[in-house]
């Protein structure tokens, strides 16, 4: 292995480590951030529908109704 090679193994066994905690949290723990990610991604889809076409009252209404 070169030695170009060899310090991007190094930087990624450190960021691995620095990050261990983190890694292991969601691993071992029963929560997801998956049903905060689904309802972001459907406001934002909501959104890019109605983009210069909807005024913020409609698009306030069109969230709370989806």
């Amino acid at each position: 292995m070169d030695d170009g090679r060899l310090a991007e193994l190094r930087r990624f066994v450190q960021a691995v480590r620095r990050d261990e905690a983190a890694m292991r949290a969601g691993l071992d723990l029963p929560w997801s951030q998956g049903q905060i990610e689904g309802q972001m991604t459907r406001l934002k889809l909501i959104k890019r529908q109605g983009y210069g076409r909807a005024k913020l009252q409609v698009l306030r209404q069109r969230v709370l109704h989806s």
